[in-house]
């Protein structure tokens, strides 16, 4: 069987201090299915462009991804709305305990 996974938007979370920063990014999924767990994406967030539906991240969704993999930019987020997302994936791995 051979399957063919269409390209998904991600939102990037990491910065400068990344290793590898400019070959590789950390980044957590954009998705349009709401969820109670995920961080929702309002018009106010966005520095530039958008997303073409209602969006959200989904903070315990995370993958690397080469600079190569990444086919267009669809908007900037603003920094306060991506702190809440590394806040909220940082309480899916803290390994202290509540």
């Amino acid at each position: 069987m051979t399957s063919v996974v269409r390209p998904r938007p991600w939102v990037i979370l990491s910065n400068e201090k990344h290793p590898f920063h400019g070959e590789e990014y950390l980044a957590a999924t954009l998705t349009t299915t709401k969820r109670k767990e995920v961080v929702e994406i309002k018009k106010e967030h966005w520095i530039e462009g958008n997303a073409p539906k209602k969006s959200y991240v989904a903070p315990w969704v995370i993958i690397t991804l080469k600079h190569g993999d990444i086919q267009e930019k669809i908007g900037k987020l603003k920094p306060g709305f991506l702190e809440k997302v590394v806040e909220d994936l940082k309480s899916y791995i803290s390994r202290k305990k509540e």
